[in-house]
């Protein structure tokens, strides 16, 4: 039996081998073989052109470690200034599409108020009935055209909206009415 506080083991031991102090993993480096090689090497010159080769890998893995470095940040750059230039063809687009529809409201104008001086001067020569008329279609064709552009402004934004996940419903119009207040 044994005494109380006495550490008792578990099993047999386990038998370790020691690491050799000499011989690291050859995987830190591409030098190490070389190195352990000279270190064995009883000879001075073979010894000393297996330094030398050491060397040499070990300067010929840091310049491929910086290749490879500038590699990344020279695809880093193009892959930055390729979006910056996407960036900036789409807002080329967008004021483009903005200076068209500016010019567009502004000829629309000009055109409802040309027609009203038309419907105007007719008006005034005794025509009252081709007179509202003119109005009439005017006011007809001023209408289409807002709601045509509202419906077009509608399916495109339909388009581009994502797909909603399972569970997920569409609010009504009439909820929509409600939820904006």
């Amino acid at each position: 039996m044994s005494a109380p506080g006495a550490i008792q083991s578990q099993g047999p031991p386990v038998k370790r081998t020691p690491r050799s102090p000499q011989r690291p993993a050859a995987a830190v480096h591409p030098s190490i073989p070389f190195v352990l090689a000279a270190i064995e090497c009883q000879d001075e010159d073979v010894r000393r052109s297996l330094i030398e080769m050491a060397e040499k890998v070990r300067q010929d893995a840091i310049e491929v470690a910086e290749r490879d470095q500038a590699v990344a940040r020279l695809a880093d750059e193009k892959n930055y200034e390729a979006a910056e230039r996407d960036r900036q063809d789409d807002m080329t687009i967008a004021a483009y599409a903005n200076a068209i529809a500016k010019r567009g409201q502004i000829l629309g104008i000009l055109s409802v108020i040309l027609v009203l001086m038309l419907a105007a001067y007719i008006a005034r020569l005794g025509d009252a009935g081709w007179a509202t008329a003119i109005v009439g279609i005017d006011v007809v064709g001023l209408a289409g055209t807002f709601i045509s552009g509202q419906a077009s402004t509608r399916r495109r934004d339909k388009k581009q909206r994502k797909p909603r996940r399972k569970g997920q419903q569409s609010l009504g119009e009439g909820e929509k009415a409600l939820s904006t207040g």
